[in-house]
């Protein structure tokens, strides 16, 4: 989904109109209804609270593990040796968010997870052996601001995508209507818990039922 897209549902959610329509699938169409609803007093407030509402979102994804890894070979060349351990320094992974695991992969067809420490924030300690280790991870999202382009593609599966809008809705709607910006809440937990149960293989606790504080 397109960042505008994701602003426009979530508007369809909190008060269903036809202005708030777009379905074309032209950029500049996109950019300019969300340009004239900015303009708007009826939605103006709203769409300014969005971006930080959707990188909370962003945040809640990656805690929850529904955000797709990635996987990033680690260059033995690049490791510099600590005692009969190898370091290898992480930070040239630019989106890298949480590990995973470290998996290793050898000639001989081995193919396991490693245990690996920590030196630092960005550096590991891996076992000193011929072969190739890949860490598998949890990217970081790239997060939005006001002046985000409104046709930026967001960097999520259209199913991962597809909750943000009840997550902002449950945000901006906390003050204004609890009971609203409840349920949508839950119906947002409802569904990362069986999306967690779709890329994790398992089946999850009932999700605890969210409250407006």
């Amino acid at each position: 989904m397109k960042l505008g897209e994701i602003k426009l549902e979530a508007l369809m959610m909190i008060s269903p109109s036809d202005e708030l329509r777009c379905d074309s699938e032209n950029d500049a169409e996109l950019r300019e209804r969300i340009f004239q609803l900015k303009e708007n007093s009826n939605y103006s407030d709203y769409l300014a609270s969005m971006p930080g509402a959707i990188n909370r979102c962003f945040s809640s994804l990656e805690s929850k593990g529904v955000v797709p890894s990635k996987s990033y070979d680690l260059d033995i060349a690049k490791a510099k040796t600590r005692g009969s351990r190898l370091m290898f320094d992480l930070s040239e992974i630019e989106d890298l968010g949480r590990i995973d695991r470290i998996a290793f992969y050898s000639d001989y067809g081995d193919n396991e997870c490693c245990d690996y420490s920590h030196e630092g924030d960005s550096r590991i300690l891996l076992e000193n052996k011929h072969g190739v280790y890949v860490v598998v991870y949890t990217p970081v999202i790239p997060r939005i601001m006001q002046i985000t382009d409104d046709a930026k593609k967001i960097a999520l599966p259209e199913d991962v995508a597809e909750l943000i809008p009840y997550f902002v809705k449950s945000e901006i709607l906390r003050i204004e209507n609890e009971a609203e910006a409840a349920a949508s809440r839950n119906v947002y937990e409802g569904m990362a818990e069986e999306l967690q149960c779709k890329y994790q293989g398992y089946q999850g606790a009932v999700s605890t039922v969210y409250r407006v504080m």
